[in-house]
């Protein structure tokens, strides 16, 4: 077990194709995601920590750092994510023993918290064997605009299982049925971006004490995180007396034929 060292990206590729051997990667576009995610992001290099086995990479963990304000400070803090075995070297304890060396390996840079969003099999070593601390789970909410094409999903019924366990049947019910009109602004308008500008610090600075925790929404980290390579995200902004009120990202995908959009911030 050792920590990335460059020119690693063409033996963890092939990692990647092992773990999701039905998604079909594409070596150049996973590279420049590679490179967006791990080299270009404005918080800093992650922390990532590898299991190398006769020269092929068979375990990654990786801790993504992140900047935050929580209370009246902003810090670093990680991002567990990417975190895989090869399914050959599974039940070994690899995900456990790098998950421990890339935490130290934080600790070292004065990082001292981290967050995550485990899976079902990680999730247990997280809590049993890693310490983590449970928080919540993460909350659906669907807004259904064309039902007719919705229904040709196979897999509606799933869906609709999925979030009736979450007990959101109510939000659901109530998104599905009642659409209510946005109320008018004298003077405000919504315009289409391809960017963040400093207009965008200025909101930050003005809403940086609206909640005790979040991640620093600053134009460095807004340019970053949507800038994946290979990925159309639509920006909209609110605007009122060329002062930025607001924004959203939404992350457009096809499942099955249907066109469904993710609001992502």
């Amino acid at each position: 077990m050792r920590s990335y060292r460059a020119g690693d990206q063409a033996r963890i590729f092939e990692l990647w194709k092992a773990v999701f051997p039905e998604s079909q990667i594409d070596r150049e576009k996973w590279l420049r995601w590679w490179q967006w995610t791990y080299e270009k992001n404005p918080a800093g290099q992650s922390w990532v920590c590898l299991a190398e086995d006769n020269g092929k990479i068979v375990g990654q963990v990786v801790n993504l750092p992140v900047l935050m304000k929580i209370g009246d400070q902003t810090m670093v803090v990680f991002l567990a994510r990417d975190s895989m075995t090869h399914p050959g070297y599974r039940g070994q304890g690899i995900y456990y023993n790098l998950a421990l060396r890339n935490y130290a390996a934080a600790s070292e840079d004065k990082v001292n918290i981290g967050i995550g969003f485990p899976n079902n099999n990680m999730y247990p070593i997280d809590i049993k064997k890693l310490n983590l601390i449970g928080m919540h789970g993460l909350r659906p909410m669907i807004k259904v605009f064309n039902w007719k094409n919705v229904l040709k999903l196979r897999k509606l019924n799933n869906i609709v299982q999925s979030i009736l366990s979450t007990g959101a049947s109510l939000t659901f019910n109530g998104l599905i049925w009642r659409t209510q009109k946005a109320p008018a602004i004298e003077g405000l308008s919504i315009i289409s971006i391809t960017f963040f500008n400093d207009q965008f610090d200025e909101l930050w600075t003005r809403v940086f004490n609206q909640s005790q925790i979040m991640v620093v929404r600053n134009k460095d980290y807004l340019n970053w995180r949507y800038g994946c390579p290979d990925r159309n995200y639509s920006i909209f902004a609110a605007k009122k007396e060329q002062q930025i009120l607001g924004y959203i990202v939404l992350d457009h995908k096809i499942q099955e034929n249907v066109k469904i959009s993710i609001i992502l911030t």
